[in-house]
């Protein structure tokens, strides 16, 4: 004989459904509390969390900034040690063994063939190229008379290939963080960003003849060029400039 469904028996199992719901949340809760400590997140951040994190630049640099200040201020090296450790001729030029050498000595180098160094120092502002799209001051330095320029940048703008910041401080490519090449630039754009904020209040024009110290980063690309290198100029990009110092 065919057994008839009845309400009584829909409104039985929901009931029964619903109480082992009940009983499988308050079990949940038992097991993420004996897991403390955990951070209760929103369903969204969950997704997130749950996808593999999604990669905000602005972010990271924002939480490296003061460790990438801090290692370049504390662990700059004089830029007359690395500017004289350079073997020039009078025009400026010299050779891609001779920058390994300095680089294995004082800097790094790159996966593109980049030789990077922190360094900090004191000169004085002996001119201001303000008309120029990348605008920057020239130093003579108090410790170096030798056959290369040196220039820092001062804003507003620094080139989207300058990453001389970003490269000594230790970030790679292969850092966990990023995924691709694409978070790695912009991982660079925002901390040059960061760079700038910091030069905000610098009037380049009104330096000239003025005693700046300054710690920050330059780079010294060779990658598909002669072995011979022009290093006539250097320009730096400072994390740290202080007029009168």
């Amino acid at each position: 004989m065919e057994k008839k469904f009845k309400v009584s028996d829909l409104k039985t199992t929901f009931i029964y459904s619903y109480r082992v719901m009940g009983v499988l949340v308050i079990i949940l809760m038992m097991v993420l509390s004996a897991c403390a400590p955990y951070k209760v997140v929103s369903i969204p951040e969950a997704t997130v969390i749950a996808g593999g994190g999604v990669f905000d630049p602005e972010v990271y640099a924002a939480n490296r900034w003061p460790g990438i200040v801090s290692g370049i201020v504390d662990e700059g090296i004089d830029i007359s040690t690395v500017l004289g450790a350079i073997q020039a001729d009078s025009s400026g030029i010299t050779t891609k063994d001779n920058l390994q050498d300095v680089a294995d000595q004082y800097g790094v180098t790159t996966e593109g063939e980049s030789h990077v160094f922190k360094v900090k120092g004191k000169g004085k502002v002996v001119g201001a190229d303000t008309e120029a799209r990348y605008v920057t001051v020239e130093l003579a330095l108090n410790d170096y008379n030798g056959p290369i320029k040196v220039k820092l940048y001062t804003g507003p703008r620094i080139p989207t290939a300058e990453t001389a910041v970003r490269d000594i401080s230790g970030i790679t490519f292969d850092d966990s963080d990023f995924k691709d090449q694409t978070e790695f630039g912009k991982a660079g754009r925002e901390i040059n960003k960061l760079v700038l904020g910091g030069l905000k209040d610098i009037d380049p024009a009104s330096l000239q003849g003025q005693d700046v110290s300054f710690a920050g980063a330059f780079s010294i690309p060779t990658f598909n060029k002669p072995p011979a290198i022009d290093v006539s100029e250097v320009i730096i990009v400072p994390v740290q400039l202080e007029v009168g110092g």
